[in-house]
C-alpha cells in the first residue's frame, strides 16, 4: 500500500492548474483585454486564451526565499532587474540599461522609472538592495545564494563575517544600481534574470509566510496572483500597471 505522504506528495505535483487569463471584449473588431490593451487582428476569442498548465505546487512564491521550494509561477509576478525572451536573449526588466566599468567590477543598472508594485508603492533600486541583502541573510538561509558568489563580499556575509551593510550592492539613489564583484563576471547580467525582487512592506508586514496567500501577496511582474487554492489551482491575472517586456 502506497504511503500517505507519497499520496499527497503526488497529489501536490499533479494537482497544481496555473491559469493565465488575460480575458477581453471585443471592440472595432478586434478584441480588448482585461488591461485595456488591444490584440493584434490575429488574436483568438478571449475565452480561447486561457493557458493552463500543471506544475509543482511549492511552498511560496519568493525567489530570495527559496528557489527550490518556490512555486515556479513566482518568474511571472515578481520583476528581475533583467529577463529573457524566447530566445534567451536578454531584455532589460526592472533595469532599463546596464554598462560594466573598465576593470570589470563595478556593474550600473539604471532603474526603470515609472515601476510600482501592485500595492502602488514605487519599486526602486532599493528595493533590489533590500531583495540582494535578504538573500545573503544567513538568518533567511535562501537555496539559491551560490548563484552570487561572486558579488563583492557575499559569501562573507553568508558565512557572519562581515555584516549584511558590506554587501557589494547598494544604491547611489533611488533610479540607480551598483553591484560590484570579486572578478570580473561577464556573465552577471545572466544571473540577473534570477533577481526577482522581494516587496520589503510585505515582508515586514507578513513575515516570512507573505508570499504563501494570494491575499498576502504583493506582485511587481506581469501578472498578478488572484486567487491560490492550495493543492488545487493558482489562479493569475494580468498586470495593468506593468510595463516591462
Amino acid at each position: 500500500m502506497t504511503p500517505p505522504s507519497r499520496i499527497i506528495s503526488v497529489l501536490i505535483w499533479t494537482g497544481v492548474l496555473c491559469c493565465f487569463i488575460p480575458g477581453g471584449m471585443h471592440a472595432a473588431g478586434r478584441y480588448v483585454n482585461t488591461i485595456g490593451v488591444q490584440m493584434p487582428p490575429d488574436a483568438a476569442r478571449p475565452e480561447d486564451q486561457v493557458l493552463r498548465l500543471f506544475l509543482r505546487e511549492g511552498r511560496s512564491m519568493e525567489h530570495f526565499g527559496s528557489v527550490y521550494q518556490g512555486m515556479q509561477a513566482m518568474w511571472v509576478v515578481a520583476e528581475p532587474l533583467i529577463r529573457r525572451d524566447k530566445d534567451f536573449q536578454l531584455l532589460p526588466a526592472g533595469a532599463e540599461s546596464w554598462s560594466v566599468s573598465d576593470d570589470g567590477l563595478v556593474w550600473t543598472f539604471h532603474i526603470q522609472p515609472g515601476l510600482q508594485f501592485s500595492d502602488g508603492r514605487p519599486l526602486n533600486a532599493d528595493d533590489y538592495v533590500y531583495s540582494f541583502r535578504r538573500g545573503a541573510d544567513p538568518g533567511n538561509a535562501y537555496d539559491g545564494e551560490f548563484y552570487f558568489h561572486g558579488i563583492k563580499h557575499w559569501q562573507d556575509v553568508v558565512g557572519r563575517r562581515r555584516p549584511i551593510e558590506d554587501l557589494g550592492v547598494y544604491a547611489p539613489d533611488e533610479q540607480t544600481l551598483k553591484i560590484t564583484t570579486n572578478t570580473p563576471m561577464p556573465h552577471l547580467p545572466q544571473l540577473l534574470t534570477f533577481s526577482h525582487v522581494t516587496p520589503r512592506q510585505a515582508v515586514e508586514k507578513y513575515g516570512d509566510t507573505w508570499s504563501t496567500r494570494a491575499e498576502t501577496y504583493i506582485s511587481s511582474g506581469p501578472f498578478l496572483v488572484h486567487a491560490w487554492a492550495k493543492r488545487d489551482q493558482l489562479t493569475l491575472k494580468a498586470n495593468p500597471t506593468y510595463q516591462g517586456p
